[in-house]
């Protein structure tokens, strides 16, 4: 087969994009032209809108507190349990919970929901809402590939921080309420609120404004913590589940994922959630100013001294307890409104996307009867393919190409009279053309490469066509030329030959070729599929 010089990038992942870094550029010599009939469709949707992803990030935890707030009220009680006033009352969680039910009901153990529903909608609007927006902002996907860990957790903390300041009002208030308890089950000051505007109005009373942002620094190092180890751990670990299909994309993949993360948050939250609860509840001179703890540092060292660093995972159980349950439940009824949201999304896109692929079609219609001859389909197909060097081709082997797209895609749609094909039922066909044509750039794309014919891509040949691909710098000299290619075949060629096998087939050349539609591509290798033949969306 004939071929014809190209030139094209390689993962980003692999690390070949140090070719770049060093001056080896790129020729986009038919980047422009590849599917230019195609792509005037419809792009098919891939995420939520940014304002469904607001509005779920506030509602899903707000569902999920319905559940959560009995173990947020049993944790607060035991995170105020022995601190400078009252007696020990609850053993333990479990403890705690029985004798909430038994002395309070449920009205017990739901108090602080109202200001907890408000707490939980302020806060992930920012927390969960403007994570990706702040991720998206310091990494380019598309450029650079899936996001390092460090870029995750500045995002994480970020928006952590900017919800524990719209919600400090709601938590402060939420606290004192779940603080307060019947007869002689009081472990700590009561404020003695009749509800969640009774404590508002009294705050703002007698504290001021400030009043409502007590203990706010505390809650920001708090979000900050706990957001920086909770969001990043679930999304890792789910990119990390879904892109090497271990896990599908369904609710069982939310939970595992969810459950672990929310292990690592409670274990680095819980000292800070201790202190600040502490902060919170202390009751208050006359000038609004503490009476038990100065500030957030003052309370720690008098828990450490008074009794003992065991004392900041007090309410750890609970505390899991709540957040396990809570994040499980918020990322589950996250995830599933974007699914349900991704499929009306879906649908929307397949009609327009029929619709756009009619209009297109007409204008091959030459003779407006609203089918397609053989003459008129090997017209739409060439535009779709409309360079043979694209594919490393004669003409003579592009033209048996078309004809044998034309062919195929006759009896794929199965015309039903004279070798025709009626608009509206070639339009439903649109992704099979597309796949149809894929198979043949695949075939193209790797006898490029395999070029003694032998069915198999040695480590030798994909080197002499990296150093087709990607021609030297004039300011390089020769052996650091040669040093950069050799490392990084030797890197594509163990990401390539995936059963270890001395050569890459065409099977996992296809393979390779799947994969890179669901891996985070740089600019490196999608210029490596155009120029290859591999249509990547």
């Amino acid at each position: 087969m004939e071929k014809s010089n190209a030139e094209g990038h390689v993962p980003s992942e692999l690390g070949l994009e140090e070719l770049d870094n060093v001056g080896i550029h790129v020729q986009d010599v038919h980047a422009d032209v590849h599917f230019p009939l195609l792509a005037q469709l419809p792009k098919r949707p891939t995420t939520v809108s940014p304002e469904y992803n607001f509005l779920f990030s506030t509602i899903s935890p707000v569902m999920a507190v319905l559940f959560t707030n009995p173990f947020d009220t049993a944790k607060v009680r035991l995170q105020l349990q022995n601190s400078t006033f009252g007696p020990t009352v609850y053993r333990n969680s479990i403890d705690c919970l029985i004798k909430i039910a038994r002395n309070e009901g449920i009205r017990g153990l739901q108090k602080g929901l109202v200001p907890a529903a408000w707490r939980e909608g302020s806060k992930n609007v920012f927390r969960i809402g403007m994570f990706e927006p702040i991720l998206n902002t310091l990494h380019n996907r598309e450029l650079d590939g899936a996001p390092p860990m460090w870029k995750r957790i500045v995002a994480a903390a970020t928006s952590g921080g900017l919800g524990a300041v719209a919600c400090n009002p709601f938590e402060l208030i939420k606290t004192r309420l779940q603080a307060e308890s019947k007869g002689n089950k009081a472990v700590a000051y009561e404020h003695s609120y009749s509800g969640t505007w009774s404590a508002f109005r009294s705050i703002l009373k007698h504290e001021g404004v400030s009043g409502l942002y007590r203990g706010s620094s505390m809650s920001v190092v708090r979000a900050i913590v706990g957001s920086g180890a909770n969001l990043p751990t679930y999304s890792v670990m789910r990119e990390y589940v879904l892109t090497n299909r271990l896990l599908a994309d369904n609710s069982f993949t939310d939970i595992v994922c969810s459950m672990i993360s929310s292990a690592m948050t409670a274990f680095v939250m819980n000292p800070v959630d201790v202190l600040r609860t502490r902060v919170y509840n202390q009751p208050v001179d006359a000038n609004g100013n503490g009476l038990l703890y100065k500030s957030g540092l003052d309370c720690l060292r008098k828990v450490l001294s008074t009794e003992g660093f065991s004392a900041l995972y007090k309410g750890f159980v609970s505390s899991y307890m709540r957040l396990g349950p809570h994040f499980t439940l918020t990322f589950v009824f996250l995830e599933q409104m974007r699914r349900l949201r991704m499929e009306r999304s879906l649908e929307t896109y397949t009609s327009q996307r029929e619709n756009a692929m009619y209009g297109i079609l007409q204008q091959f219609d030459v003779d407006q009867n609203g089918r397609l001859d053989r003459a008129e389909l090997t017209d739409l197909i060439r535009s779709m393919i409309p360079s043979h060097h694209s594919y490393f081709l004669s003409e003579q082997q592009y033209t048996e190409l078309v004809s044998l797209h034309v062919q195929q895609l006759l009896a794929a749609v199965d015309a039903e009279t004279e070798g025709t094909i009626p608009l509206d039922r070639l339009c439903r066909f649109a992704d099979d053309v597309d796949a149809l044509i894929r198979v043949h750039e695949l075939r193209a794309a790797f006898s490029f490469f395999d070029s003694d014919g032998s069915g198999s891509i040695s480590e030798e040949e994909l080197k002499q066509a990296m150093k087709r691909l990607v021609p030297k710098d004039i300011k390089m000299s020769q052996a650091v030329y040669d040093k950069l290619i050799h490392k990084q075949v030797q890197r594509l060629f163990r990401y390539g030959d995936q059963d270890r096998s001395g050569g890459i087939d065409f099977e996992e050349f296809s393979r390779i070729a799947v994969d890179l539609k669901r891996i985070q591509a740089g600019t490196m290798l999608k210029r490596w599929t155009v120029e290859a033949g591999i249509a990547v969306d």
